[in-house]
């Protein structure tokens, strides 16, 4: 369910920011073409990624 999944995304996002790492959540706001190059931006100086994908919302 949507509650659910706010809840695991909620957790895990809490979780990784109480441990000093940068977290993005994408709600289906990035709609400029700059804040989509923005986000691209941060993906490729990541170490580290972590991306979910949830079928009812692709």
């Amino acid at each position: 369910s949507e509650d659910s999944r706010k809840c695991l995304i909620g957790h895990l996002y809490e979780g990784l920011e109480e441990h000093g790492l940068s977290t993005f959540i994408d709600n289906g706001r990035l709609e400029k073409e700059e804040d989509i190059n923005k986000l691209f931006e941060y993906i490729e100086r990541s170490k580290i990624f972590v991306l979910i994908l949830c079928k009812r919302f692709a």
